[in-house]
């Protein structure tokens, strides 16, 4: 794959690997990445009030869907999330940042390896979030992005954890 980088609207051509900077809730297309196709797609992305766009310089379609970033962003969280050398208040707020930006991903191309890696995910910050209560409380608190529903999302998912912990003792025994 290319560079990516950063284009007016102006200069978009059909055939261009563009990837939009908002989520896939925030454009009319059905997602973020994506290679035009027409005149009347370049004409939507101005119309949806677009100034520029992110280009792949190649123009090449990823072959992954981006699995292969997405693995090493879940590898970075589970290496933070096992180290014994950063505070739990910091290591929540690196584990929200890196997951915010994984979720995205999964929405942007939910492809099956995608899917399969965040899933993998989901379940090392479930396995985490049993294990340390100061991870679960820290994940819970986190409020600095303005992404409502995924923050709802994820103290939900703590206090469940956290629940489910002490009704049942150990998590992931059935």
């Amino acid at each position: 794959m290319g560079k990516r980088i950063r284009i007016p609207v102006e200069r978009l051509t059909v055939g261009a690997r563009v990837t939009l900077p908002v989520s896939w809730l925030h454009h009319p297309f059905a997602r973020s990445s994506f290679t035009i196709g027409s005149e009347e797609q370049i004409r939507r992305i101005r119309e949806a009030g677009f100034e520029w766009v992110y280009a792949d310089s190649a123009g090449e379609e990823s072959g992954d869907g981006g699995a292969a970033q997405l693995t090493e962003a879940t590898q970075q969280i589970v290496a933070i999330l096992e180290s014994e050398e950063v505070e739990p208040e910091e290591k929540a707020r690196r584990v929200y940042g890196l997951t915010a930006s994984v979720v995205s991903a999964v929405f942007d191309a939910p492809t099956p390896e995608n899917i399969l890696v965040a899933s993998g995910l989901a379940k090392a910050l479930a396995e985490a979030v049993s294990r340390d209560e100061a991870i679960a409380g820290n994940l819970a608190l986190v409020s600095s992005f303005d992404r409502l529903t995924y923050e709802h999302s994820v103290r939900g998912g703590c206090l469940a954890i956290c629940l489910a912990t002490r009704i049942w003792g150990v998590a992931g025994s059935g």
